[in-house]
């Protein structure tokens, strides 16, 4: 039986193709995962997307977060974003909506005790849908997401609105969309500029983009306690 003890000769001759070996090893290029596509949804601020058969009208904001080390705090900021400008979106929509009863030819004594009832109308924290983090630039993005029918809900339900107003809200719900949609659709922070501008924009996984026309009116029971 041959020995397998290695002679001193036999030795250093081993472990000198095995230094090569981890030479040769440790000079090849280290592996690197092709990061995921950047999500369309990231270069938009704020989408709008109709309503379909079902499922009801959403409203999207981004936030972006950038410089910050750590991805705790990076996430946490970027959801903030996206929340405060859910925010200030919805507070556009009361403008637009107390604006929208003015013109209509509401008694200026109605006009105002609307206004003083959405003064402190909130909206709270609007979920967060999806996240992409883009580590080449070292940016954190949030999608934060909440149904236009909640718009709607957190003004009809208050029992400080006078009820004339909620009617009319009610009534022109779908108009009110789209003239923030319009809005929106040219703001600065929602028209991509340079290599994004060749992006289509696209609705998140879920739930999907619609294309139907908006009918509260067949959702009316959404806005009953």
């Amino acid at each position: 039986m041959q020995s397998l003890v290695f002679s001193p000769v036999r030795l250093v001759l081993v472990l000198a193709g095995l230094t090569l070996l981890l030479s040769a090893c440790s000079s090849a290029p280290m592996y690197k995962p092709t990061p995921l596509e950047q999500p369309s949804w990231t270069f938009h601020a704020v989408e709008f997307h109709s309503a379909t058969k079902g499922r009801d009208a959403m409203v999207y904001t981004v936030g972006k977060a950038e410089g910050i080390p750590t991805l705790q705090a990076a996430r946490s900021n970027a959801d903030g974003k996206a929340r405060k400008r859910m925010s200030v979106l919805f507070r556009q929509f009361v403008q637009a909506a107390l604006e929208g009863y003015q013109q209509s030819g509401a008694p200026d004594e109605a006009l105002a005790q609307a206004k003083q009832s959405l003064d402190d109308v909130g909206m709270g924290g609007a979920p967060i849908e999806d996240r992409f983090g883009h580590l080449n630039e070292g940016t954190w993005y949030s999608l934060a997401s909440l149904p236009y029918s909640r718009f709607i809900s957190l003004i009809v339900l208050n029992k400080r609105v006078p009820e004339a107003f909620s009617v009319w809200l009610k009534e022109n719900a779908t108009g009110l969309f789209t003239q923030l949609q319009t809005h929106w659709a040219n703001h600065p922070d929602n028209v991509p500029s340079g290599k994004e501008e060749t992006k289509q924009p696209e609705a998140p996984t879920q739930p999907g983009k619609a294309d139907a026309p908006l009918d509260l009116k067949l959702k009316l029971n959404d806005f009953q306690e």
